[in-house]
């Protein structure tokens, strides 16, 4: 029941994560902008992985 509404503020909370290095510049901008797109992929990934397996478990089983 919470797994739905945790992942979408997972994301939203996710996709603020950039606004943390906006004084950022240069060198340390460009490692921050590396490690978020990792971060985030792996973000998405997971929580793909919830959406989908959410649905199959709760699918009926023909025993």
């Amino acid at each position: 029941m919470i797994t739905l509404p945790a992942s979408f503020l997972a994301f939203f909370f996710g996709g603020l994560t950039p606004i943390a290095c906006d004084s950022c510049n240069g060198a340390e901008a460009e490692r921050f902008n590396q490690s978020f797109d990792t971060a985030f992929a792996v973000l998405q990934m997971g929580l793909a992985a919830s959406s989908t397996w959410l649905p199959v478990s709760w699918w009926p089983r023909n025993e």
